[in-house]
């Protein structure tokens, strides 16, 4: 199993949604943070911000090992535009995953 996480703007999430509505991506979840992007500061929800440190949303979900490759280009497809804060993509193994309300192991619970 392979951890995804995109640290995208707020913007694009609906493009990272439109990506991973497919029958085998069972959920994601989705964290607001900030982060430096290199982008000039402003105002979010009335409140500026730094020009150090922009809104940004963290997206992260658990899929089968031999379906990350597709989804990490397909994200790249619909995400890059070559804008400074274009955001990041990133994988990483997951070596056990437990759903707590069935108790099922490994890709079953996915």
């Amino acid at each position: 199993m392979t951890k995804l996480e995109a640290i995208v703007p707020p913007g694009r999430l609906d493009d990272v949604k439109r990506v991973l509505s497919l029958d085998w991506v069972g959920g994601l979840t989705v964290t607001e943070v900030k982060g430096a992007t290199g982008v000039a500061g402003g105002r979010y929800r009335g409140v500026a911000t730094p020009p150090d440190l922009a809104p940004l949303l963290r997206i992260e979900l658990v899929v089968p090992s031999p379906l990350a490759p597709r989804l990490l280009h397909d994200l790249t497809r619909w995400l890059r535009t070559g804008r400074a804060d274009d955001g990041l993509l990133h994988a990483g193994p997951v070596d056990e995953v437990v759903r707590l309300r069935t108790g099922e192991r490994g890709e079953g619970a996915l």
